[in-house]
């Protein structure tokens, strides 16, 4: 059975939506991984340890606007232990 032109022309357009979103997401995914290790360093650098508990729970975080607020706090916190009471507030533990 022959497809119509225009039959073909959907699909091209589908198949270019679904690339587009496929983009957008993994560009979304890397962009979420650079601000969780850029999170993850900052508190390095400034504390010199991160436990276990902070990194994971930092890894599990997929919203970008909550690692950026958590970056804001890792810059300002005085302490480890601040930073940790300043996260669980933000991720309302």
């Amino acid at each position: 059975m022959r497809r119509s032109p225009t039959y073909d022309i959907f699909l091209e357009e589908v198949e270019s939506e679904k690339k587009d979103q496929w983009m957008r997401e993994g560009l979304q995914q890397g962009l979420q991984e650079g601000m969780r290790k850029f999170l993850l360093d900052t508190l390095i650098i400034r504390f010199e340890q991160v436990s276990e508990k902070i990194t994971e729970t930092i890894n599990n975080i997929t919203d970008a606007e909550v690692l950026n607020t958590l970056h804001q706090q890792a810059v300002k916190c005085i302490s480890l232990r601040e930073f940790e009471e300043k996260m669980k507030i933000t991720l309302g533990e």
